[in-house]
């Protein structure tokens, strides 16, 4: 009897590969989705950067007031799924 209770014990405690290549790929995706976020992350900073950089020169070559430049830029972040709308 003790020795089907060890060899019980082994079966469930030992990963088979399957469960272990399976338990990997999660892993790997999981970090995939990680850099997909921060990468997303990162490209909604460098276009928040850039619109703000570019709004006076875009304000004073087409005319518009500071209120125009701000609604346009707050139109721009909403479309985008960005926060501070």
């Amino acid at each position: 009897m003790s020795s089907a209770s060890e060899t019980m014990s082994r079966q469930t405690t030992a990963p088979s590969p399957g469960t272990a290549r399976a338990a990997s790929a999660g892993r790997r995706w999981r970090w995939v989705a990680f850099g997909a976020v921060i990468t997303a992350a990162v490209m909604d900073l460098l276009d928040s950067t850039i619109t703000q950089v570019a709004a006076p020169t875009i304000r004073h070559q087409l005319g518009g007031s500071y209120a125009v430049i701000e609604w346009v830029t707050r139109r721009l972040r909403a479309g985008h799924g960005g926060r501070g709308c």
